[in-house]
């Protein structure tokens, strides 16, 4: 297993996109004080599409 620590540009791009993140979708892993990994979670989309009949836009377009 091989791990590549994060960069300062790594650190500064997270920082500049952290502006459109939900925070309750984003976990950090950390070790000590350095962050070793992270996950990003993404809401399930799905039944919303279900109550609209596979139409992703009012305008009728489908998904499929």
């Amino acid at each position: 297993m091989e791990y590549y620590p994060f960069t300062q540009g790594d650190v500064d791009y997270a920082v500049q996109m952290s502006s459109w993140w939900q925070t309750r979708l984003i976990k950090l892993i950390m070790h000590g004080d350095d962050i070793v990994g992270f996950l990003f979670a993404f809401p399930d989309v799905s039944a919303a599409l279900q109550r609209a009949k596979g139409h992703l836009f009012p305008s009728g377009s489908l998904i499929s």
